[in-house]
């Protein structure tokens, strides 16, 4: 592949972006979850908690996956081109693919944890025995 420094940097950056709005579309489905989860968690049923959550784990699990497919596309990009990003020592340093999963599963792990913990901490005041 033959790109000039400023196209693989514009190719770069366009796939850096990709990634960032996905990235950003995680965090803000993840912020309504939780939001969700410490207002009005413990007044859910057992049924609203399953489809909320389901909701939720769909939703991550797109928008996070969406986010770590552009930034395989960013590594194998960077990997092809030689550009003036070669030389940014914190792009090496890193195991950013790896780190990205780790991250993505463990905000998921930690919020469905949240929600958990928030219902099992309040018993009984769940709309089921308010009927």
């Amino acid at each position: 592949m033959n790109m000039t420094d400023q196209e693989a940097i514009e190719a770069l950056s366009d796939l850096a972006m990709n990634g960032a709005t996905y990235f950003s579309m995680f965090i803000s489905i993840t912020f309504a979850y939780l939001t969700v989860a410490y207002l009005v968690g413990s007044k859910l049923t057992r049924f609203q908690a399953a489809v909320i959550s389901s909701f939720y784990v769909i939703g991550s699990l797109l928008t996070g996956s969406a986010t770590a497919v552009w930034n395989e596309g960013w590594f194998n990009l960077y990997r092809q081109v030689p550009s003036v990003m070669r030389d940014v020592w914190l792009v090496k340093a890193l195991a950013w693919t790896e780190l990205l999963y780790v991250v993505l599963i463990g905000i998921v792990g930690a919020s469905l944890y949240f929600m958990h913990d928030i219902r099992a901490r309040t018993p009984n005041k769940s709309v089921e025995t308010d009927i």
